[in-house]
């Protein structure tokens, strides 16, 4: 069991950590304080995705792209999800930043679904279940109230990469695993990154759901439809931050105090 967590949890996993924390504290160092370093995230979790990709023999992590080795899409996956994320911005009145997940879904459905069958179901109406499932991951997280999107987000979708890994390596493959190792090292490094520059602002989660949901949601995809029969129950995992949402539930539900204030969460 340790040597197996050893090899998921390798070196691949501590590139991307190093390289997502390096570049993230870094740029928000040289910010000023008083700027949200929206892009920030997005772009060191794809970055140290990739990082971390680089490290994996390239017999089986390749960055051409093969047929039936869809998860090779993952890195420019990660890549292209960060752009849709920093190029649409929040603002004051714009709510355009919601809609990169929703660009971003149906492109990373379009490459990493395979070829055969899975659960019945040929490749087309497989990709719509994907993009739908996807969106499922995403949307619900870009919704959460700021404080909770800026204070637990990240650390949730870092165990919640974290527990696909454990669960695909038990379950599937210990390559595949380290996809997922990978994806939670990159969002580990921010997290700390975020810990660390606390009195800068730190860093504001929102911005990284898209990236989140193609490369946690798309390995736990890749795991699920790659062995026969299919493991559905691995797609469970990347919607756990969803749990965040029980915080402002809670809050309607108890109601306001005598005071005729919301209680406090």
């Amino acid at each position: 069991m340790l040597s197996l967590g050893l090899e998921i949890f390798g070196l691949a996993a501590v590139a991307a950590f190093v390289a997502s924390l390096a570049l993230a504290w870094t740029v928000r160092r040289i910010m000023p304080a008083s700027a949200s370093g929206y892009f920030i995230v997005p772009c060191a979790v794809a970055i140290g995705f990739v990082a971390g990709y680089a490290v994996l023999p390239r017999e089986w992590a390749g960055f051409i792209p093969e047929e039936n080795q869809r998860w090779q899409w993952l890195p420019y996956g990660g890549l292209m999800a960060a752009l849709f994320a920093v190029g649409c911005p929040p603002g004051p009145r714009s709510q355009a930043w919601r809609f990169a997940v929703i660009a971003a879904a149906p492109i990373a459905a379009f490459y990493l679904t395979p070829k055969w069958p899975v659960f019945g179901l040929a490749q087309q109406k497989l990709r719509w279940i994907m993009a739908v499932y996807l969106l499922l991951v995403g949307v619900p997280l870009q919704y959460l109230p700021a404080r909770l999107l800026d204070q637990g987000l990240l650390a949730l979708m870092t165990a919640a990469a974290a527990l696909t890994a454990v669960a695909t390596g038990a379950m599937v493959s210990s390559k595949l695993a380290q996809l997922a190792a990978i994806a939670a090292g990159g969002l580990a490094g921010n997290w700390v990154a975020g810990l660390l520059s606390a009195k800068r602002g730190g860093l504001p989660g929102q911005s990284v759901v898209p990236v989140y949901a193609v490369l946690v949601g798309g390995i736990a995809w890749i795991a699920c439809v790659e062995p026969d029969p299919a493991q559905a129950c691995l797609l469970v995992i990347p919607l756990g931050p969803v749990v965040l949402w029980i915080v402002p539930l809670l809050s309607i539900t108890r109601g306001p105090d005598r005071s005729g204030h919301e209680r406090p969460t």
